[in-house]
């Protein structure tokens, strides 16, 4: 029984993202919106662009029923230069481990190496703000990457408050 009044109430909050509008044009050059399921291979292109950074093998089929799933919700914001896609961030509403209060967690942010810079990363991160407000749920994102990981967590800290850390043992890149 409470498993299933969890997910009702989850369902509320991704029917609620799926009617929340975002920001569409942030900038001369810049425009926000959201993902649809026309965007899926666009996503997935971008979020394999990241696998790159990782120690760890990228699982094809659980990367697309992810994005799929957070595409569904509502919860994936695409940030578009020239009509093209050049960032994307994903987004899952979750409760804490300890409480039933819900919150918004990112489960992929990814920039397209061509077009890394301050003014998409601000554009990104100020749609996630926005989108937290209009939902009513805090957001928390996080840097997990062995790669350049102080000056990505210096961009986070300009837009949003630290909260905690990340610490690993026993992923070795060049193993």
């Amino acid at each position: 029984m409470k498993r299933q009044k969890r997910r009702t109430r989850k369902q509320k909050i991704a029917d609620k993202a799926v009617t929340t509008p975002v920001a569409e044009k942030v900038t001369e050059e810049l425009t926000i919106r959201l993902a649809t399921d026309d965007d899926l291979m666009t996503v997935l292109m971008l979020v394999h662009k990241m696998g790159a950074d990782y120690p760890i093998p990228i699982d094809d089929s659980k990367v697309l029923s992810r994005v799929q799933d957070t595409i569904k919700q509502g919860l994936v914001l695409l940030v578009l230069k020239d009509m093209e896609v050049v960032a994307t961030t994903g987004l899952i509403a979750t409760d804490w481990w300890f409480s039933q209060d819900m919150f918004l967690r990112d489960v992929f942010t990814v920039i397209h190496p061509k077009h890394r810079s301050l003014s998409v990363f601000k554009a990104l991160m100020e749609a996630v703000k926005e989108l937290s407000d209009k939902m009513g749920l805090p957001v928390v994102m996080g840097v997990m990457t062995p790669t350049d990981t102080k000056r990505k967590i210096a961009l986070y800290e300009r837009y949003m408050d630290c909260w905690g850390a990340t610490f690993t043992h026993g992923f070795n890149k060049d193993d």
